[in-house]
């Protein structure tokens, strides 16, 4: 929080009510020390939001999983971490989508589906779809549902912050120049992934009919200048979430609040968890 001067500064008679003995000068000497400090604190905390958002986009929670579960079960800890690698490779500038992460994870995956002894809690934290969700105990899945819960609010946040003090063109989501489109699509990454991992573990625990009330929209991501050029000079699609045709707006779910969503996008997403 920012210390305003002419709201928190305390007069003389409020000095002395709370025992602070010092002069005018060296008491605001000492407050603008502490304003500054406290700005620096509030940048702090958005660039560590921003790195858990980051890592939560990628890979989901295995940073959450003590070195203990991966010792106690090694299949289930290689599948996780080969996953996590994967998913961290940094993706090449192309217009060809990103490389299946889950390839080679196949084989690990079907090497833990047929041992009765595999941690599925330490699976479900990086890879959240309905057969690993099926076989969590309701207290894990509902420990699931308010994390990704609480990431969403963190990312909505974040991207409200970005959307005040941008100036996105809503109708071509691409990026105008001087605007932080970077740490845009990094909050936009980690509230869809989050959605989408909470709507998947909703289903598990037998929960979609509170969707039919109320569903978190998905969020628009921005594109590039000269990447959307690229695309039309080749003839190719744009991804779907950066076209403004993808049914979505890039303030959907911009409040605590759940808003009301089309059951066709609800059940697009489900589909996609389900493997």
């Amino acid at each position: 929080m920012r210390l305003d001067p002419l709201r928190d500064r305390l007069n003389r008679e409020a000095r002395a009510a709370v025992g602070i003995e010092l002069s005018k000068w060296q008491y605001n000497r000492r407050f603008r020390v502490t304003q500054r400090l406290s700005a620096k604190a509030d940048r702090l905390a958005v660039e560590q939001t921003k790195r858990r958002l980051t890592m939560v986009a990628r890979a989901g929670f295995p940073a959450s999983i003590d070195r203990g579960a991966f010792l106690a079960d090694p299949w289930a800890g290689c599948f996780v971490a080969y996953l996590t690698a994967k998913r961290e490779l940094r993706r090449e500038f192309t217009l060809a989508g990103r490389d299946d992460p889950y390839d080679a994870a196949d084989l690990l995956f079907k090497r833990c589906a047929a041992d009765s002894t595999t941690d599925w809690w330490m699976i479900a934290q990086a890879y959240p779809t309905s057969s690993v969700l099926a076989r969590l105990t309701d207290a894990q899945r509902g420990e699931l549902l308010g994390r990704w819960w609480t990431t969403m609010r963190q990312g909505v946040a974040l991207l409200k912050r970005v959307w005040s003090a941008s100036e996105f063109d809503q109708a071509t989501m691409i990026v105008p120049r001087g605007n932080d489109s970077s740490r845009w699509n990094l909050s936009c990454g980690a509230y869809n992934a989050a959605r989408a991992a909470w709507i998947a573990t909703l289903d598990a625990a037998g929960g979609l009919v509170l969707l039919d009330a109320a569903c978190a929209g998905t969020s628009m991501m921005l594109i590039a200048a000269d990447l959307a050029a690229w695309h039309r000079s080749t003839g190719s699609e744009r991804p779907a979430l950066t076209r403004a045709d993808a049914g979505s707006s890039p303030v959907n779910g911009f409040s605590a609040a759940t808003i009301r969503c089309a059951g066709e996008q609800r059940e697009s997403g489900i589909k996609r968890r389900r493997r």
